[in-house]
């Protein structure tokens, strides 16, 4: 990792002919003139009053390169969506192969992967930093190989077996130049060379996950933490200062890298993965006043991820240690985290008011993405809700749940209506919530990096103790194979059939009490909701899932009950990819 120490100067100064110094630091459009450039940021004067477009200062500013250009007007910078860039990259850079995968990720890959919203570092960062930044560039070619062969094998060509290999030998080698090409900019031990390896990160995180190599995955993202910490410092060092808050002022290119790793470790830290308590740091962004109504659905996101990294922060501030979890019952809460509790659900409240304030301006065009992302929204506004009122331990332990029945339901009937929304803008005739037929499974989105239905539908599965409920979340979990960032819906079925199957195992006399074969568009009722819940000690809880590094691996399911004495067991299960079926861990 970069040593923490005072960012270099940006100017660097060499003896040209006749004496003359030559400033290498103008930007690219006085460079290609050959002009003096006068620096002025975000866009150089010189170019703005000859009518020209600054083609800016590489990624990190300029008047013509559309990030910085967003980011400088009198608008919330939350708000306004990037816009697509005409990036060119040079011919002697870009061989034929390499051309073919670029122009794949610009037109496939980066539009994918942020699945409902628009995303500045997918469609404006990236894209920049890969005309100027070698290792960005081999790494966004490795992620565009890694991604065509993903789809490709989803659709089943039968052609396409030689191709998905060409596929994998072109990312694995571009994957080895990014590495390579990253040694320089460690070396240069400065800001901007912070930003190039934060970048390179975050696309090899989003690279492994396809590849469903999950630990390779978080060694990524803890890197990513640690290069994070160097950023702040080169921040903290700088004289520019939010007039308001005192702190250090973040830039457009720091905003964007700091939501985009808050919102990689938020996605593991929801699927229970041991990764440093870092939320504190990664929620130093300071919350814009909401106004009257959302002025874009990516601006509600923003706010609700702000949010969300505080419930995350919350209760890593107080959440048991695994050896300490016997205590978290007779354990007084502090009254100060209580108090951030309540403000927290005060700011939940006040985004859904902003939110159906917003309603009728976000769904001008039912047909627009935004009407997608509404539905989406409001079903990750339901999770964060419960989720904020349940993250401090409480006497009554696992039961606390219970007091969210109805909200768990609304969870299933907003994404049995999500579902239904994206099967009438579909060209074909079948429903998303019908049993997919394998020859049309291709269809379905393979990756998006952004979170859908998976979490919401997972945390149900676990925490609900409702069986229609419970089951209706992890039928839909399978009904609908695709990926999300860290998360896989099969497999996140998978454990939470195991989970549902611990609990239930010994409390139901009758298995045919319940009537399992219901129709997935059917919302459950409050005949469903009044059936008997779990007990206390049958109720499983520390639900943590060691992910493999191999799609061949088998994933290890560790959780914990509380005895009749009061005393904790621990349960090891193991997935056996071969047999497809569930075993007693190791040394259990």
């Amino acid at each position: 990792m970069m040593s923490g120490r005072c960012a270099q100067s940006s100017q660097s100064k060499a003896k040209g002919p006749r004496g003359r110094v030559k400033v290498k630091s103008g930007c690219s459009t006085c460079k290609i003139r050959k002009v003096k450039c006068d620096e002025g940021r975000p866009c150089c004067k010189r170019c703005i009053g000859t009518g020209r477009i600054c083609d800016g200062y590489g990624i990190w500013g300029g008047g013509g390169n559309g990030y910085g250009q967003r980011r400088t007007g009198p608008k919330d910078s939350n708000t306004d969506p990037p816009p697509k860039l005409a990036v060119t990259i040079s011919p002697t850079v870009l061989v034929d192969d390499d051309q073919g995968y670029f122009e794949w990720f610009r037109y496939r890959t980066a539009l994918k992967l942020p699945g409902a919203f628009v995303s500045a570092f997918w469609d404006t960062l990236v894209l920049q930093a890969s005309s100027s930044e070698p290792a960005v560039l081999h790494a966004a070619l490795a992620l565009s190989a890694t991604h065509k062969k993903e789809v490709v094998g989803i659709l089943g060509h039968g052609k396409e077996k030689s191709s998905s290999d060409g596929d994998e030998t072109f990312a694995l080698r571009q994957y080895s130049k990014a590495i390579t090409r990253l040694q320089a900019p460690f070396l240069a031990n400065n800001k901007a060379s912070v930003r190039v390896a934060l970048i390179t990160c975050a696309i090899f995180i989003c690279l492994e996950y396809i590849r469903g190599h999950y630990r390779t995955g978080h060694i990524h993202l803890l890197n990513g933490l640690k290069l994070l910490r160097e950023l702040q410092f080169y921040t903290a060092s700088s004289p520019s200062h939010d007039a308001s808050s005192g702190s250090p002022r973040l830039d457009s290119v720091d905003e964007c890298l700091l939501e985009t790793f808050s919102r990689l470790y938020t996605q593991a830290k929801m699927l229970e993965q041991s990764l440093p308590r870092v939320a504190a740091f990664l929620d130093t962004t300071v919350s814009k006043p909401l106004g009257l109504t959302f002025l874009s659905t990516q601006q509600a996101k923003l706010q609700l991820q702000q949010v969300l990294n505080g419930v995350t922060h919350l209760s890593e501030q107080f959440c048991p240690t695994t050896n300490r979890q016997e205590e978290a019952a007779t354990t007084i809460c502090p009254p100060e985290l209580v108090k951030v509790q309540i403000r927290i659900k005060d700011e939940l409240r006040v985004w859904l008011e902003t939110y159906k304030a917003s309603h009728a301006r976000l769904q001008l065009d039912p047909t627009s993405a935004d009407a997608y992302a509404y539905r989406l929204l409001l079903i990750h506004y339901t999770l964060i809700q419960i989720m904020a009122a349940t993250c401090l331990p409480q006497a009554s332990g696992e039961s606390r749940f219970d007091a969210h029945n109805t909200d768990f339901a609304v969870i299933i009937a907003r994404t049995i209506d999500f579902f239904q929304f994206l099967s009438s803008r579909s060209t074909g005739s079948a429903s998303m919530l019908d049993p997919p037929p394998d020859s049309t499974q291709g269809s379905r989105s393979p990756y998006t990096s952004e979170l859908g239905c998976i979490p919401p539908l997972y945390y149900t599965a676990i925490k609900c103790r409702v069986h229609r409920v419970r089951l209706h979340a992890i039928r839909l979990l399978e009904n609908s194979p695709h990926r999300e960032g860290i998360w896989d819906a099969m497999l996140a079925a998978r454990i939470a059939r195991q989970v549902m199957q611990l609990e239930e195992e010994d409390v139901y006399d009758d298995p045919n009490m319940f009537h399992d074969d219901f129709p997935l568009s059917s919302t459950p009722g409050e005949e469903h909701l009044s059936m008997p819940t779990i007990p206390e000690v049958y109720r499983i809880q520390d639900v943590q899932v060691v992910l493999p590094d191999d799609p061949m691996e088998n994933v290890v399911l560790k959780c914990r009950r509380r005895r009749y004495d009061g005393s904790f067991e621990t349960l090891v299960r193991e997935f056996e990819v071969v047999s497809q079926s569930w075993m007693k861990g190791r040394g259990v």
